[in-house]
């Protein structure tokens, strides 16, 4: 990224958010396979670090960038969580981040996370994916109906899927963990057809879920973050998958770097005072230690 952002200061601290390049030694491709009891440990009951805009990194107007790192470094250093925002294109799913094509397209994104979930240290691992429809804002491009998005979906699934049929969760329950290895699980953050009886992912809108993103200081931003996660460890026993964001707008002025530098330190200090459930965790910019922090949550056999 260069300098661009002058604003940011110098407080570069690796453990709490990333800058260009994933640190050396900071890997955690196969964490997910040491929890205990996988055949009892619903998704809904792990610590998960995720990222906010997965993919949005690659844009001119790097105001608008939410990451640092590649889709495959972002696995490597132990996200379990992807946030995937797609906009119909030319008989494609593509990825942007608002107004912003990201140069990527849902296909390529499922290829990567499967070269993943097939290599050696990393098949007992799963991913859950939110995908986003993100076509509202109008581009002179036509707006699908549900029923034409659905089957473009289930497209390029098929496209990706194994030979086995086997890379994908679609159902809408939340799975265990022994059940998800080696799979995507699909959050689908989009209408289907009501008479349509085949799943297509959990809904989004099922989930316990904490975005109040937009705030007039850091500190109140961080406070909805905080209380969202004292109620996920609250309600430990219930089934629901909590999702807490850690993103902020705070002004116009201020790009997502900036908010990570001033949100993660906040956000790692507050989890390493914890224990337990704190469901998915999305962030911009996740540093290795604060990724490693949220991992380290979770009981290991």
């Amino acid at each position: 990224m260069g300098n661009w952002f002058g604003c940011c200061g110098n407080a570069q601290d690796d453990d709490y958010w990333n800058v260009t390049h994933r640190k050396i030694g900071s890997d955690n491709p196969d964490w997910m396979s040491k929890l205990q009891n996988p055949d009892r440990l619903s998704l809904a009951g792990i610590s998960i670090p995720g990222t906010h805009d997965t993919m949005a990194r690659t844009t001119f107007f790097q105001c608008a960038w939410c990451q640092s790192l590649s889709l495959p470094d972002q696995l490597l250093t132990g996200i379990r969580y992807l946030d995937l925002r797609c906009r119909y294109y030319r008989n494609d799913l593509l990825i942007y981040h608002g107004c912003c094509y990201q140069d990527s397209s849902l296909r390529g994104c499922l290829l990567e996370m499967k070269t993943f979930l097939r290599t050696e240290n990393s098949r007992n691992e799963c991913l859950l994916v939110r995908v986003k429809r993100d076509d509202d804002v109008h581009d002179g491009n036509p707006r699908l109906e549900n029923r034409e998005f659905c089957e473009l979906f289930r497209l390029i699934l098929g496209q990706v899927n194994d030979e086995e049929n086997n890379l994908f969760w679609l159902e809408e329950n939340i799975p265990t963990l022994d059940v998800a290895r080696g799979k995507i699980v699909i959050l689908r953050n989009f209408d289907r057809q009501p008479e349509d009886e085949v799943p297509l992912g959990i809904p989004y809108g099922t989930l316990r879920i904490e975005d109040n993103y937009a705030q007039n200081s850091y500190s109140q931003r961080f406070e909805y973050t905080r209380n969202h996660l004292l109620l996920a460890q609250e309600e430990n026993n219930l089934p629901d998958l909590f999702l807490t964001h850690s993103s902020a707008v705070i002004c116009k002025m201020c790009p997502p770097r900036e908010s990570a530098r001033r949100l993660n330190p906040m956000l790692y200090n507050f989890i390493n005072e914890q224990g337990g459930r704190l469901g998915i965790i999305a962030m911009d910019y996740p540093g290795p230690g604060l990724i490693k922090r949220i991992i380290q949550n979770n009981l290991f056999s």
